[in-house]
């Protein structure tokens, strides 16, 4: 009991001795707007120390010590980071190449079914009149020329001409590509 007592008793001295300096201590120190605040420049929180021979440097090495543990788990989260986004970056470019694979074989079939399409035609000898109503070109009037059988169609046009023009002249089996 006595320990109880003894600590209670300590308490009661510090906080009667706290609140003693509180009251010596003036209104305009806590002011913000006081213009002359000379006593608050007197009392610092900070403990600044001056050392010109350097004896202080021991203690620092001990700092660098004590870091330098976590200095280098910090080091090794950085560097796991760092690869995680590497891989992030492999799998978007292996991602990148699949899809530009994809659109280059589906552009390849496209071109194989449109040279199939149009040397069928060649076969029939079609008009390429005919082959823009086929095509659906005549429906759309002035947009025609935006549509994507448009490009088709002047394929057709000019190795149909070339053709004509071939046959004309008694040149056989030449064909344009």
């Amino acid at each position: 009991m006595r320990l109880y007592s003894i600590l209670l008793l300590t308490l009661a001295l510090l906080s009667a001795a706290s609140s003693t300096a509180l009251a010596d201590t003036p209104a305009t120190a806590y002011s913000l707007t006081a213009v002359n605040n000379e006593d608050n420049s007197k009392r610092s929180l900070r403990a600044i120390e001056t050392t010109e021979d350097g004896a202080d440097d021991g203690d620092e090495e001990d700092e660098e010590e004590i870091i330098f543990g976590l200095s280098k788990l910090l080091e090794e989260l950085h560097l796991a980071k760092m690869r995680r986004s590497v891989r992030k970056e492999i799998k978007a470019a292996d991602k990148i190449k699949a899809a530009e694979s994809a659109v280059a074989k589906k552009l390849a079939i496209q071109k194989e079914t449109e040279t199939r399409l149009i040397n069928g035609w060649m076969a029939e000898t079609k008009n390429p009149n005919e082959v823009y109503k086929a095509l659906g070109l005549e429906k759309l009037g002035r947009k025609a020329k935006e549509s994507i059988n448009y490009p088709i169609y002047l394929r057709y046009e000019e190795k149909y001409r070339l053709t004509m023009r071939a046959r004309m002249n008694r040149i056989k089996g030449t064909v344009y590509a």
